[in-house]
């Protein structure tokens, strides 16, 4: 049924007691989309992809609807040097604003 959650309110509040907080340029990010409400993976799928980026190693991603460049870099900086992802966004504005994160991350030759 539509707007069902796939899980409850306490474990949700659990993890984000439990996660880290994170830091530096994807800490700005994350600021930047609460701030401007622009949509970005919650904490707890942050984690999840990081685990299962550094469980899997991909070589290569495919990541529809880039926002401002948030997933993309934490997949990237979570897989290592030899994964390269593809990242698609059509809004202008926000795709000039992911490639400048991008770029302030140092992830320019891994997300295109």
């Amino acid at each position: 049924m539509a707007g069902e959650k796939i899980n409850y309110d306490y474990i949700t509040e659990y993890l984000h007691q439990v996660l880290p907080e994170t830091k530096g340029y994807l800490k700005d990010m994350e600021d930047y989309a609460h701030i401007n409400e622009v949509p970005i993976i919650h904490k707890e799928m942050k984690s999840f992809l990081e685990v299962l980026c550094k469980m899997k190693k991909p070589l290569k991603i495919l990541e529809i609807g880039t926002a401002i460049g948030y997933s993309a870099s934490v997949m990237a900086l979570s897989s290592g040097k030899d994964c390269h992802i593809t990242t698609i966004e059509r809004d202008s504005d926000m795709t000039t604003l992911a490639l400048e994160n991008i770029q302030k991350l140092g992830l320019s030759d891994r997300i295109r």
